[in-house]
């Protein structure tokens, strides 16, 4: 298995470089000033998803799919390889940023609190994982391109429904006091969803792959 995420990471060696000067930039940008530090928590969904997609559609490209099934790993350490591969992405980028936010206010360029902005990295990487856990299938079974649409409109259906019943689940007033005083369950509920999420979208995975052995 560990053979697929290291083919994962040479194949995606030089975008990855390419993701790594686009942090440095936004990292100069929020240190004078013009972005606040959500910029760069939210790199870390730009590069979990986008890292493992990439080495997906050169799979397809290349018909690495139909070789892999020939090997003895077979079709279900592919998926766990890219399973693994997508988790070692977030946690390095959710290491990476958050790093780079502490640095910043360090210098004393950022005013945001360090402890907030730890958690909104660590708080990004979990989405992250949870968007990849819809994703991942979806581009198994329709491929890359057909996938991010439907990825797409699952997250424009979800974000809607998230916007209208934010009113129902935490009225205006005192919200924000609600939330503060949930903020460790909700961490709690959102690491095991996140974990549970991520498992049961593997298996997913490994089906729709077996599927396609020939």
């Amino acid at each position: 298995m560990m053979g697929y995420v290291r083919k994962d990471f040479l194949l995606m060696r030089k975008q990855m470089r390419t993701y790594g000067v686009i942090l440095l930039v936004y990292g100069a940008i929020s240190a004078a000033g013009v972005w606040e530090s959500y910029i760069l928590s939210g790199f870390v969904v730009l590069v979990t998803l986008m890292c493992p997609l990439s080495a997906m559609a050169f799979d397809q490209v290349s018909r690495w799919d139909s070789y892999a099934c020939t090997l003895p790993g077979g079709a279900r350490n592919a998926v766990r390889g890219r399973y693994v591969y997508t988790a070692v992405i977030a946690l390095g980028s959710v290491l990476i940023c958050g790093a780079l936010c502490l640095l910043i206010h360090a210098f004393g360029l950022l005013s945001d609190d360090p402890l907030e902005m730890v958690a909104a990295t660590v708080t990004t990487g979990l989405v992250s994982l949870l968007m990849a856990s819809i994703t991942l299938p979806l581009c198994y079974r329709f491929g890359v391109e057909r996938g991010r649409t439907l990825m797409t409109l699952v997250f424009v259906v979800a974000f809607v429904a998230i916007v209208g019943s934010a009113g129902f689940l935490f009225p205006a007033i005192g919200a924000e006091e609600r939330l503060q005083e949930s903020a460790a369950a909700l961490a709690v509920g959102l690491i095991l969803v996140t974990v549970a999420a991520y498992f049961i979208s593997c298996r997913i995975s490994q089906r729709i792959y077996a599927q396609k052995e020939w």
